[in-house]
């Protein structure tokens, strides 16, 4: 995707999920996120809420960017 391969060379950290609604698969999303920035520790989350605690438990400074 073009706004991932963009945003995720910014992140040393990135976890992909599915939305709500219909959405990519989050494998796919996680595996462009590391073709994109391969030093990234890129992680699946199975939903939201799960990738909302995953990147506040990894958080520096409390700084939190979500793309959808």
């Amino acid at each position: 995707s073009g706004a991932l391969a963009i945003l995720a060379p910014a992140f040393p950290r990135i976890v992909a999920t599915r939305a709500r609604h219909k959405g990519r698969d989050p494998a796919d999303i996680a595996a462009l996120a590391a073709a994109a920035n391969p030093r990234a520790e890129v992680a699946i989350a199975p939903d939201t809420a799960a990738a909302r605690a995953a990147a506040l438990a990894r958080a520096e400074a409390g700084a939190i960017y979500v793309a959808g």
